[in-house]
């Protein structure tokens, strides 16, 4: 399968398993606040057939609703942080912004139509941030750090990063994996499309550079790196998935395999279901 087609799929499955278990939850809450009738609705049956379980309807309700609580609770909590987050960075780069540097990459790659941040910061900082307008924010330490053509590969991987808009799919993917991180399934989605995330932003600045020489280069040299930035609406240079990327810039002409092992997180999904619908076997005759 074609690894961008892959890697669309697997977020629109996250985001469909999300969206599924958030409608369930808000119809479930709308019936305990409001009385709203509810047709078919997974929390509302387990309610209904708990009455008839050793384990009982008030154990079966606390139990739902610490779920829909903690939740819409991460969710909440999430979201608040990463527009605090978010907006005390760019207040952080805007101050420390090194003018002189960021209107020459500017003037460079105006044809981009994307905007270049260059912070006065020692360190390695490269990173595209902003999930509505996105940007490509690096740093004085990684313009020393290196040559001309590695720091040109490092913002064509920033680049590809703005131009799919992945710093917004970040958040939504940290989002749904910090809210429903008790279901299996998601927390596998999540972690495989953060590595496809970094393996075709790394693809394409092979393609624009025509050599992986200079991306391989770099690659090297930040895996010898400590630490490096990182937030839920960014998408950093240095990830974790670095081995994978190293390995594709060694193999260029092969499809890197990583690892999705779809199938136990799935049973453990479908068990979840089975152990919290077991309670109404008895609830629909």
């Amino acid at each position: 399968m074609n690894p961008v087609v892959k890697a669309n799929l697997i977020f629109t499955a996250l985001m469909l398993l999300g969206a599924i278990v958030l409608a369930q939850m808000g119809w479930y809450v709308a019936h305990q606040m409001w009385g709203v009738p509810l047709a078919w609705n997974v929390l509302q049956y387990c309610v209904s057939g708990a009455q008839d379980t050793i384990v009982g309807r008030d154990v079966i309700v606390y139990i739902l609703n610490l779920a829909v609580i903690y939740t819409l609770a991460r969710i909440a909590w999430r979201t608040a942080k990463q527009l605090i987050l978010t907006s005390k960075w760019m207040r952080a780069f805007r101050n420390d912004t090194h003018h002189g540097h960021t209107s020459r990459l500017n003037a460079e790659f105006r044809e981009w139509k994307t905007e270049i941040i260059v912070v006065k910061d020692a360190g390695f900082v490269a990173l595209s941030i902003g999930m509505l307008r996105p940007r490509i924010v690096i740093s004085t330490g990684l313009l020393a750090m290196f040559t001309e053509e590695e720091v040109r590969a490092i913002l064509l991987h920033e680049r590809y990063h703005c131009q799919r808009r992945d710093p917004l799919q970040a958040f939504m993917t940290a989002l749904t994996k910090d809210s429903m991180g008790y279901i299996p399934l998601v927390r596998t989605l999540a972690h495989h499309y953060a590595t496809w995330q970094e393996l075709l932003a790394d693809r394409y600045a092979m393609k624009q550079m025509g050599t992986e020489y200079y991306l391989g280069s770099v690659l090297m040299k930040l895996s010898s790196l400590a630490r490096v930035r990182r937030d839920a609406a960014t998408v950093p240079f240095a990830s974790n998935e670095i081995n994978y990327r190293i390995l594709q810039v060694l193999q260029p002409d092969q499809t890197i395999h990583v690892p999705f092992s779809f199938g136990k997180p799935l049973m453990f999904t479908i068990a979840l279901l089975c152990v919290v619908t077991g309670f109404t076997a008895g609830s629909c005759s």
